[in-house]
């Protein structure tokens, strides 16, 4: 069953932040690996840039540049 709550990157990112809090720093990861999967296509470029930034904030610098590439890929596709 689809929760179209979960097609929107506000909702994710909030969820993100809550668990980050929380010192739950996989389950946050593992939560914004589905929010990537689920987010309609007109947000992916808030989510992937906030995906970008938390995993800079943790750490995780060659995930953060994959999803800068990502969304340089996006804006690129965008545009042509």
């Amino acid at each position: 069953m689809f929760d179209p709550c979960a097609a929107h990157a506000d909702i994710w990112m909030h969820y993100v932040e809550f668990l980050e809090d929380a010192n739950m720093i996989t389950d946050a990861s593992a939560a914004l690996s589905r929010a990537l999967k689920s987010v309609k296509r007109e947000a992916l470029l808030e989510i992937c840039r906030f995906s970008a930034m938390y995993k800079e904030r943790i750490g995780d610098i060659p995930g953060a540049r994959q999803q800068y590439h990502e969304i340089y890929s996006e804006i690129r596709s965008n545009l042509t």
